[in-house]
């Protein structure tokens, strides 16, 4: 393994000044040295050591995927060979060996020389070794085994730097530690709903809202902002209307409206960003909204707004993520989204062509305003998606807005949706989590994926957690939201994994309390998706791109 020597010496030199300098450093400095040894260092190096040497046989499933030892303890390995196809090496170690036998090692070869801050190999599925895994000399641990090859090994040995390499001291919250053991856990309600009649829709919901304590405390004399999931253009699917299958439907958002109204709530404000240029009230009554019923039912206290830009703000609110970002540091946003005392998110219950599942969590990946994030930004008046610039990294954002960090991952949209869907739930915070599984779809999240299909789970799901609630609702489609990185129905990165290793909450369904409809009484299973590559400038080659005829001309299109 080559090691890039003018990154060695560089953390070598933090590290001894770290040492000798101490606390005449600040703790901000101190903090920051440590968690960029650990990110630009660290991490990626025990990601190559982890995944290039096995006793066990690897064998090419693709042009850039391995796959290492036999099952149950299959491991996938996706490495970045800037297109090119990797070969296998069969060679033979006996200096790693306790007792000195000589053994048959197996090594993908590399084809290309990576840059250090854009090529890194990528061990997916958490990468747990085989038993037959290759040991390491001396019985160093890995972390050992890499502080000693960037000459650490003196300090090692006097035991000076027993913790220097944690990326954050006691207390701060950084994405590089797990901490998924602590993560909180909330109770989640399952309702059966039969149909969107409205009386059933509202008594329903408000039987799930008591189970989990209802919401007066959280609402009284509060603003409440309530995200909907109208992802990308309003259309018919199936014979079905959009809020049948791949929309939030009228008669749960009117329903969310009353009861918000009836606990008490000062103000209501719908918000969604829309591929629109059309007043948002035309666009959700073409969806089937009866505003009039919803203002009404209300007390006239609901203000709907598309926040694709800064709408009737006059300025973008910049919030900031708590743990520093997966992928970006902090978002600018819609006003509503900073100014509000209470963020619902209100959804639908789908699977996702990018982010496996898409529920409380992903519908906030909808609260990036396309003006700044969009393929045309910056454009107040933008219909344009997200692809270029979150998706596939195809370009930089606009001048004066929070840049990414460069962590090194690759530019594919199964690595970078997943990380900015953690990033914005860290950075608004949702406090209530609706999900309408009474009519959707399955395969998909939007009648562009291909191979969707309409389904009717008849369920409502309530919860204050996002990661609890997601997680209900992954179980409850027939998958596992503990399933590790690149394992089904996640083609990329776990987002309630990420989320989980924050610490925003639990993705272990047995450690989440279901009140209402029993989980196991709840399954209604989802067709697992096959994904497809298809387009790189598309959602990284994971969604089959329909660009619609209201958009011809535009870039292609992936509306999650």
């Amino acid at each position: 393994m080559e090691i890039d020597l003018f990154v060695a010496n560089a953390s070598w030199n933090l590290v001894t000044a770290d040492y000798w300098l101490g606390n005449k450093l600040s703790s901000e400095t101190r903090q920051l040295i440590r968690r960029e040894l650990e990110r630009r260092t660290f991490q990626p190096f025990e990601r190559l050591v982890t995944a290039l040497a096995t006793f066990s046989k690897w064998r090419r499933s693709g042009p850039s995927r391995l796959l290492v030892g036999e099952e149950p303890e299959l491991v996938q390995v996706d490495i970045d060979a800037c297109g090119e196809e990797i070969q296998i090496r069969p060679e033979q170690i006996d200096a790693d060996l306790p007792d000195g036998r000589a053994a048959d090692c197996y090594r993908p070869v590399m084809p290309v020389q990576w840059e250090w801050s854009k090529r890194i190999v990528q061990a997916v599925a958490d990468a747990q070794r085989p038993t037959g895994g290759r040991k390491m000399a001396r019985g160093l641990s890995r972390r050992e085994m890499l502080i000693g090859s960037l000459g650490g090994a003196a300090l090692l040995g006097s035991r000076l730097l027993p913790r220097t390499f944690a990326a954050e001291q006691a207390g701060a919250v950084s994405p590089l530690r797990d901490r998924s053991g602590q993560a909180p856990s909330m109770p989640v309600a399952i309702e059966q709903c039969s149909s969107y009649e409205p009386a059933l829709v509202r008594s329903k919901l408000h039987a799930a809202l008591d189970l989990i304590g209802g919401m007066g405390k959280l609402v009284r004399d509060k603003t409440v902002t309530v995200k909907v999931n109208m992802t990308g253009p309003v259309r018919e699917f199936g014979g079905l209307p959009a809020s049948q299958t791949y929309h939030i439907h009228p008669s749960v958002v009117a329903a969310l409206c009353a009861a918000l109204h009836d606990a008490g709530a000062r103000r209501i404000a719908v918000v969604e960003a829309l591929y629109y240029t059309d007043p948002v009230e035309k666009i959700l009554q073409l969806a089937g909204w009866d505003l009039g019923a919803i203002q009404s039912a209300c007390g006239h206290t609901v203000i709907f707004e598309n926040t694709k830009n800064r709408g009737s703000w006059p300025s973008y609110s910049r919030l900031s993520v708590p743990w520093g970002g997966y992928l970006f540091p902090a978002f600018d946003l819609n006003g509503w989204y900073e100014k509000t005392d209470v963020m619902v998110s209100l959804s639908k219950l789908k699977q996702h062509g990018t982010a496996g599942v898409t529920m409380a969590s992903k519908n906030m990946f909808g609260i990036t305003p396309t003006a700044l994030y969009g393929n045309d930004a910056p454009k107040e008046d933008t219909v344009a998606a997200r692809v270029l610039l979150i998706h596939s990294a195809g370009r930089s954002v606009p001048d004066g807005v929070p840049g990414e960090i460069d962590r090194g991952i690759p530019h594919e949209a199964g690595y970078r949706v997943p990380r900015v869907t953690a990033d914005l739930v860290g950075a608004r915070p949702i406090d209530l989590c609706i999900i309408d599984g009474i009519d959707t779809i399955r395969g998909g999240e939007g009648f562009w994926n291909k191979g969707v299909a309409p389904v009717q789970p008849k369920l409502l799901l309530v919860g204050r957690n996002p990661v609890c609630t997601d997680a209900v609702c992954t179980a409850v489609m027939g998958f596992d939201p503990t399933a590790a990185h690149s394992r089904p129905p996640f083609q990329g990165e776990n987002h309630l994994r990420l989320l989980a290793e924050a610490g925003v909450g639990t993705n272990d369904p047995a450690r989440i309390e279901v009140r209402g409809v029993p989980l196991n009484k709840a399954v209604f299973p989802f067709q697992a998706r096959q994904t497809r590559r298809g387009s790189a400038v598309a959602c990284g080659g994971h969604c089959p791109i329909v660009t619609p005829a209201a958009y011809a001309g535009t870039a292609d299109y992936c509306f999650g």
